[in-house]
């Protein structure tokens, strides 16, 4: 998670490496990135934690996406930070605009001659009641309000705001239905399945790739690691038992395989009986 979030923030995620005796990578630590200087220095690669330089062998900088001559990995947030900025930006002045706190955004009116004073008297009067009285607004005879504030669904704030996510969606390389985000091409999926292995083709294997290259590198020998996908892309409960049942008839797996991935012990071989206990013929030799 911690690898995950620094790739999604930064990136970019740096791994600091403890070794054992024999020079195996024994722990690993997921560092702040932000703490982390990438320098190259006379063709060599050098990672600083502050001011100490970690040893080459004890690092292990993962990317999300790379670029020639970069040193530093890149994440949608660097690559088009105006997105995020103008989303941060629109996010507060929305709220700006309609966080009215407790006093309402209007015009009081009268038809009454009044002056300034008197202006003043009646808009901090009017305040002070609202305050007191949990936005309940009791007007005095003369005296009339109108309220200036718009509806959301009057402006084009939910327009842009559903613009933005697309941007943002399209940036973190999430199908638009994972967020709820419907465009115009969306298309509704026949099952989880199918929606499930869009998400971890388009995104998370992006993600994954890179952890398994670098503990596969981690690893002595010739091992390599790879994640378990299946239980993402699992079947519904029924489309689940129909594809085992065509396995077994086709001899690709057996009953008590399936019945030990589910961790049930398996069912008691079939007793074959031998010749001399089959079929015994009857006294007229039938």
């Amino acid at each position: 998670q911690e690898t995950v979030s620094s790739m999604v923030l930064h990136g970019e995620a740096f791994w600091k490496v403890t070794r054992n005796g024999r020079n195996e990578a024994s722990s690993l630590e997921v560092l702040d990135p932000e703490e982390i200087t990438v320098e190259k220095k006379n063709g060599v690669v050098r990672f600083y934690q502050g001011q100490t330089e970690l040893k080459r062998a004890n690092i292990r900088h993962l990317k999300l996406n790379r670029i020639p001559g970069k040193l530093r990995g890149i994440g949608p947030i660097q690559a088009a930070p105006q997105v995020f900025r103008f989303a941060l930006m629109l996010q507060d002045y929305i709220e700006q605009w309609f966080n009215i706190g407790v006093t309402p955004r209007g015009v009081l009116k009268t038809n009454e001659q009044i002056n300034i004073d008197d202006m003043r008297e009646a808009a901090e009067g009017f305040i002070t009641f609202l305050k007191e009285h949990q936005q309940l607004a009791v007007l005095p005879g003369g005296l009339n309000y109108e309220s200036i504030t718009l509806d959301p669904s009057s402006t084009n704030f939910i327009d842009v705001l559903h613009e933005v996510n697309l941007q943002m969606v399209r940036l973190l390389g999430v199908p638009a239905e994972a967020m709820e985000a419907q465009t115009q091409s969306s298309t509704t999926y026949q099952n989880l399945q199918q929606a499930n292995t869009r998400f971890l083709q388009g995104t998370l294997n992006r993600y994954l790739d890179e952890i398994e290259d670098h503990l596969s590198d981690l690893l002595p020998g010739r091992r390599e690691v790879k994640f378990k996908e299946e239980d993402l892309l699992r079947l519904d409960p029924k489309a689940q038992r129909e594809a085992e049942k065509i396995d077994i008839e086709n001899g690709t797996i057996t009953a008590n395989e399936i019945r030990a991935s589910r961790g049930l012990e398996p069912l008691a071989a079939p007793v074959e009986q031998d010749d001399k206990t089959k079929e015994q013929p009857n006294q007229d030799g039938v």
